[in-house]
């Protein structure tokens, strides 16, 4: 979903580490690129991130993120995002998990009136694994009203 106000998407928190109690050492490396023109954006973003947990092992990700913002008409605006992500899992209690996450989303924003936006957006995720319990496909349609007071 992305957020009517800003166009900018609501980002999953697929790059977050698990939920522990134990201590998590973060190594990240992060690049990103914007280009804008009148009418589009398009912001390009890669990440690399290690992760040692103090007991159970450790996590290495990479990821993409890609975001084209086109305002086609004066009040109608348009955008494609797509996020793929990469997290190889070496536990020592759960053992080892490759997963490949994907998600590709097109939304378009109505500015109605000057305090009320409308919002369509379809979207579609996917998770594949080497564990099938980990793996799931997604497809979602939102039509969302934002009103500010």
């Amino acid at each position: 979903m992305f957020d009517p106000l800003t166009s900018q998407p609501f980002l999953l928190p697929i790059d977050q580490p698990i939920l522990t109690n134990e201590v998590i050492t973060r190594k990240r490396g992060q690049a990103s690129v914007s280009g804008h023109t009148a009418k589009s954006t398009v912001t390009l973003t890669g990440y690399q991130e290690d992760r040692n947990y103090q007991f159970s092992g450790d996590q290495d990700v990479l990821g993409f993120t890609a975001l084209w913002s086109w305002q086609f008409a004066a009040r109608t605006q348009s955008l494609l995002y797509f996020v793929w992500q990469a997290i190889d899992n070496q536990s020592a209690t759960l053992g080892s998990s490759d997963n490949k996450f994907m998600t590709v989303s097109l939304a378009l924003n109505r500015r109605i009136w000057a305090d009320l936006i409308g919002s369509l957006e379809l979207r579609h995720m996917q998770q594949d694994s080497n564990r099938s319990q980990n793996e799931f496909d997604e497809n979602r349609v939102t039509a969302s009203l934002l009103m500010r007071f």
